[in-house]
């Protein structure tokens, strides 16, 4: 939960980690300790939601919410056959890290500035490229009119 806090101070990653936590909490508060049918089939519902909501801006994160779905299956079985839970747990946690280094890598080739300015010095000078590719336009098609002019 740390690091999705963490997230939210990038502009990139703002958006999923704020589907992450709401989704978390959703998880930690009404999921966690009910029946294990109940369980396995909300996880999996609220893992579905979570990457479809996820899905075209966040592809890798979606991708990883829509592996928790079967590795649900895979905890609803262990739990049918009464094996334990252990596998369940680790192949979950992995994922989740997983989740959230994909995350945390968009933050570094996106820049870690809050404002997440792609060239800080042109920012800096107000240097626009549109308004100079118009200045440059505007001066070679003044040029060309007044020379037509004269002619």
């Amino acid at each position: 939960m740390f690091v999705c806090l963490l997230l939210l101070i990038n502009k990139s990653t703002r958006d999923a980690a704020i589907v992450l936590i709401i989704g978390k909490s959703i998880y930690y508060l009404l999921i966690v300790g009910i029946n294990p049918l109940l369980y396995y089939s909300l996880a999996a519902t609220l893992n579905l939601i979570m990457g479809n909501v996820l899905r075209h801006e966040y592809k890798m994160t979606a991708i990883c919410a829509y592996l928790l779905v079967p590795v649900n299956v895979l905890g609803f079985c262990l739990w049918v056959n009464y094996y334990p839970h252990d596998l369940y747990n680790v192949i979950s946690g992995i994922i989740i890290v997983i989740q959230l280094i994909t995350l945390s890598i968009r933050i570094l080739t996106h820049g870690s500035s809050r404002d997440n300015i792609k060239y800080p010095l042109a920012f800096v000078h107000g240097f626009n490229s549109i308004q100079a590719c118009g200045t440059i336009n505007k001066t070679v098609a003044t040029k060309i009119t007044q020379q037509n002019k004269w002619k």
